[in-house]
């Protein structure tokens, strides 16, 4: 049933990891610390020349949560749809019948930064019957043990699953 409460009861099976410990939300998570930090001592010292970083660090904090926000995509099955749900954007939801979905490819993406790998990217592609778009979801969260009960629930419902990059849960 097509419902905005998707929930074990109704039939729903999550697959999702931890958004806490990600580099980037231990990174916002010290920053604003750091920012409670700085406001403490501006008001006890009566100092309200406010530095710099009092300024400036929230505005990154929160260019860095909402720029990030589309790799933290989570995923959601019933035996008739598939939801993708979003951690950080709650408002972004997607919802799928199972009966529209071609086929789903499990994508690796390797992004490189300063000369560091990060292969923890992980997205899947989805190609709908009757569409020409691919729509790719990063989940950057799942660990391998959720990319395989996922490809296996895949498998169970008889969703053509591929994988572009060598095996589904790296």
């Amino acid at each position: 049933m097509l419902t905005d409460n998707m929930s074990k009861e109704n039939g729903y099976e999550k697959y999702a990891g931890t958004p806490f410990f990600t580099f980037d939300s231990l990174f916002i998570a010290a920053s604003m610390l750091y920012v409670i930090y700085l406001a403490g001592r501006v008001i006890v010292q009566h100092d309200f020349n406010a530095p710099p970083a009092l300024l400036l660090l929230p505005l990154f904090c929160v260019i860095l949560y909402f720029g990030t926000g589309y790799t933290y995509y989570y995923f959601m099955l019933s035996d008739e749809y598939f939801a993708i749900k979003n951690h950080r954007l709650p408002w972004k939801k997607v919802i799928y019948p199972i009966n529209d979905i071609e086929t789903i490819t499990y994508v690796s993406v390797n992004a490189s930064n300063w000369g560091m790998t990060f292969s923890s990217l992980s997205a899947i592609e989805i190609e709908l019957k009757n569409s020409v778009e691919t729509h790719r979801f990063i989940a950057r969260t799942l660990g391998k043990k959720t990319w395989k009960a996922f490809h296996e629930k895949l498998h169970a419902l008889n969703i053509p699953v591929s994988c572009q990059s060598g095996t589904w849960y790296h």
